[in-house]
Order: structure tokens, then sequence, then C-alpha cells
């Protein structure tokens, strides 16, 4: 028999992206106010998700995974989809957390 080395784990990482979460099902109970904006929304979220994932890791300033994703709402509104702020961020927020 070869010899068993032990290994120590620091860290797990995994993509939960698809597989645990998908932020259409929080923007689902919008779509008739959203219309054609929806996979618009929807696509810049999840860039925004990563991107600010991304610099806060560089940057070495954590915020957990549900700020990330309030952060990255408020940006995608804020910039693109004003009206939308008021009408169904908050809502598409609480459905992506809940």
């Amino acid at each position: 028999m070869g010899k068993t080395r032990k290994v120590r784990i620091e860290a797990c990482v995994f993509d939960a992206y698809g597989t645990l979460l998908d932020l259409t099902s929080a923007v689902e109970p919008h779509l008739g106010a959203l219309g054609d904006m929806a996979p618009r929304l929807l696509t810049l979220w999840r860039a925004k998700q990563l991107e600010y994932t991304w610099l806060r890791t560089l940057m070495e300033r954590y915020a957990d995974f549900a700020r990330v994703t309030a952060d990255a709402l408020d940006y995608t509104c804020a910039r693109r989809w004003e009206s939308l702020i008021g009408h169904c961020g908050r809502a598409c927020w609480q459905a992506s957390s809940g």
C-alpha cells in the first residue's frame, strides 16, 4: 500500500449561481412591468455581482453575498432603470434573498 498524505484544506469554493441561486425567479413577478427590459436587467445584475465580488476580493474588503447582491441590484437600477428602484428593485432583492 502507498502512503496516505494528509492535506489541510484552507478553503472550499463553489459557484452556486444557476445551481442554488437563480435571479430570474426574483424578477419573474415583475415581468409585466419590466417587459423586454427583464433579460437586460438580469444580465447586468449578474455581471455586477461578479464584478463586485472580484473587486472586493482584490481589495481585501469582504462583503457577504447578500450585500454584494443588493449593491449590484442598486447599481443596475440606478444606472439603467432608475424608475425601477421604486417599482420593483427592492421587491426583486427581497425575492432573491428570501
